[in-house]
């Protein structure tokens, strides 16, 4: 079999160039961290942390990277860390050949904050997710109060009645934002069980009782037209309450 010449130069100058990326590669692995560039970004108008905030709680975590070599970065150890933290979304690591580690992170957009009496409580995501209550931010939305389970629950049957609670509380909060009119003027949800919700609006001072979550858009229908068709007309300080409970019907108590 006579050799080809062209074929050895060719697998000859294809493993010099491995050989020489390695080495360049393992030269890059030495050189020092110049900048770790966070950038944060909603999914709403609603941001519930800055570079700073994510900054600090990574760095509770792991050392800085500042002090580092690229060698000694581990980007996926960075996006484990970051990813945990209950209001990210998504978060991805990654860096380039000058020395710059980008942390780029996606943040939960929070719907409802859900208030259990004399606790600080929780947020609701637009995902249905949890976000813990955070000091540094305040964002406006509507707020749960009521008979809420909260804390660590063990009994079987709260552990069933808090995801049902959520399972709940997000359909309505997630109901009302997809309805502009109506997540303008909601601002309160009182949760009482599964089968009795009320809302309170910054319109006039009647409680809306909308019963329980089942077929939802048809009550939120009624209530959207009842505003703006008795607003005009009597005047919505008249009722004492809004009763949604009944099917293709809605009931004004008179004060």
């Amino acid at each position: 079999m006579k050799l080809d010449w062209k074929d050895v130069l060719w697998v000859f100058f294809a493993f010099l160039i491995l050989l020489l990326s390695g080495f360049v590669s393992g030269k890059e692995e030495g050189y020092k961290v110049k900048n770790v560039i966070f950038k944060v970004d909603g999914q709403g108008d609603i941001l519930l942390a800055d570079q700073e905030v994510v900054k600090s709680a990574l760095y509770a975590k792991m050392d800085s990277l500042e002090e580092k070599t690229l060698g000694q970065v581990n980007l996926t150890e960075i996006e484990y860390v970051i990813n945990e933290l209950s209001y990210v979304q998504r978060a991805e690591a990654y860096m380039n050949r000058q020395g710059y580690v980008h942390i780029d992170v996606l943040l939960k957009e929070p719907i409802l904050r859900v208030l259990p009496k004399g606790a600080r409580g929780y947020y609701i995501a637009q995902d249905g997710s949890m976000i813990e209550w955070m000091s540094k931010r305040t964002p406006r939305v509507a707020v749960a109060t009521g008979n809420l389970i909260y804390g660590n629950v063990t009994d079987s049957l709260k552990i069933l009645a808090l995801e049902t609670q959520n399972q709940n509380l997000f359909k309505m909060a997630s109901a009302l934002v997809s309805k502009s009119f109506l997540h303008a003027i909601v601002d309160e949800i009182q949760y009482h069980d599964a089968n009795h919700i009320d809302l309170v609006t910054n319109i006039g001072e009647a409680r809306i009782n909308v019963g329980n979550t089942e077929k939802l858009e048809q009550k939120l229908d009624k209530l959207e037209l009842f505003y703006k068709e008795a607003y005009p007309t009597v005047g919505l300080d008249s009722y004492k309450e809004i009763d949604l409970r009944f099917e293709g019907k809605i009931y004004g108590k008179k004060r």
